[in-house]
């Protein structure tokens, strides 16, 4: 199928653009996708960083005739062994498994594991039900909530499907009105395959 087409937000691009200081491109699709709904490929965040100038500013290297201060040098601060962490100890800021927070992207996260593995609530959730999520499909709250992880507020999409509601705006804050929005996403996006192999062009379908 003939990728759509991206048309890139004030609020998608300077996300990227702070991604993209810290992270790889495969890593900004990711959040990105995840953040916004989308069905992003790295190639569109090539074409982006081109066409919109997002740069990380990172280079990798230190600068011409630089010297790392630490070079050369072994850390034994003698004073310090009084207050390193010991084995055991565990910092203040620890949560015990089974604590949920909110993330800066707004998703809710459980932690499944010690010292620090965290998942996706909304996730285990669904996966508690209905098993793994299959590649190229992904969970979307009908009412837009991030933090509502009821499992009747969820819904799993491939993400095709995803990028035709976002596209032509058929997502709401109203979960029956999101319904019809995917109703029609799945019409547009068959209708769109049906209009390519009348041109003869050939296109993946996805079932």
């Amino acid at each position: 199928m003939r990728k759509v087409n991206h048309y890139w937000t004030t609020k998608q691009l300077e996300r990227f653009q702070e991604l993209y200081r810290e992270h790889s491109l495969t890593v900004c699709r990711d959040k990105l996708n995840e953040e916004f709904q989308l069905n992003l490929s790295i190639n569109q965040l090539k074409a982006a960083t081109s066409n919109h100038n997002i740069r990380s500013g990172r280079t990798g290297c230190f600068p011409k005739g630089s010297t790392p201060w630490n070079k050369g040098k072994r850390f034994d601060c003698p004073g310090s062994r009084a207050t390193r962490f010991k084995k055991g100890n565990r910092p203040q800021t620890y949560l015990p498994v089974g604590s949920e927070v909110v993330r800066t992207d707004g998703y809710l996260a459980v932690k499944v594991a010690d010292p620090n593995k965290w998942r996706l609530k909304h996730r285990l959730i669904w996966e508690e039900t209905h098993g793994p999520i299959p590649r190229g499909y992904v969970l979307l709250f009908l009412n837009q909530d991030k933090t509502d992880v009821r499992l009747e507020n969820l819904v799993l999409i491939k993400r095709s499907r995803l990028a035709v509601a976002n596209r032509y705006g058929l997502l709401s804050q109203s979960a029956e009105l999101t319904k019809s929005g995917l109703l029609v996403a799945e019409v547009k996006h068959k209708a769109h395959n049906l209009k390519q192999k009348s041109k003869g062009i050939l296109t993946h379908e996805d079932h």
